[in-house]
């Protein structure tokens, strides 16, 4: 489907192949399951809400403006296979998130329920922000993240872990990791470049 703005609303699951706004936006309104198993590329404003889940088999982009991306079901899903792409904000909201590959955007915006895993590097001008609250909840970093003005990752009934070689990259930017549990030890040493670093775990913690 390409056209000049797209509007799909459907009271039930929704599934689209490539869409593509040409001028204005793409706003997606699905009351079950979503799934694009093609590319949604928007001009200015990419809005997914989906009731049960989003699966995103291809990138996601918007060209000159936000992608956000919306579960109204309290246990709802959403995947993403391929790279996303915002000229301005990103926000991702479900109970469970997955991202396979790279974001890049102005900022960066993650809130899930469940444990979540940073696999593809991610650059953002401004801010990323990602935050899990579930029982047990950690995040992960597998690749560096890029930022400018700052990084919080925050699980406090979980860790804030990372692999080996992945540095938090902000020369100019805040750093702050909040967890119950902390994943830093003497052969293992968390690797930055940035301008300040606030490390807070619970007293309760490990």
């Amino acid at each position: 489907t390409t056209a000049k703005n797209v509007s799909i609303n459907g009271a039930g699951s929704v599934t689209v192949g490539s869409v593509t706004s040409t001028a204005e936006g793409i706003t997606i309104q699905s009351g079950g399951d979503f799934i694009a198993n093609g590319k949604l590329a928007a001009a200015t404003d990419l809005d997914i809400t989906a009731l049960s889940s989003v699966t995103a088999r291809d990138q996601l982009v918007a060209s000159d403006g936000h992608i956000d991306v919306r579960l109204t079901d309290g246990n709802g899903s959403a995947s993403f296979a391929k790279d996303l792409t915002a000229n301005e904000w990103l926000r991702l909201t479900a109970a469970t998130l997955m991202v396979s590959q790279k974001i890049t955007a102005q900022s960066i915006t993650i809130q899930t329920r469940d444990s979540f895993v940073v696999n593809g590097i991610w650059t953002a001008a401004d801010y990323i922000d990602i935050r899990v609250f579930g029982n047990n909840a950690d995040i992960t970093f597998n690749a560096t993240p890029v930022f400018g003005s700052w990084l919080r990752a925050i699980a406090p009934d979980g860790t804030v872990d990372f692999a080996s070689g992945v540095e938090f990259d902000g020369p100019n930017g805040r750093l702050l990791i909040k967890s119950k549990d902390s994943s830093t030890t003497e052969g293992k040493p968390l690797e930055t470049t940035v301008a300040e670093l606030t490390l807070i775990t619970a007293p309760h913690g490990v």
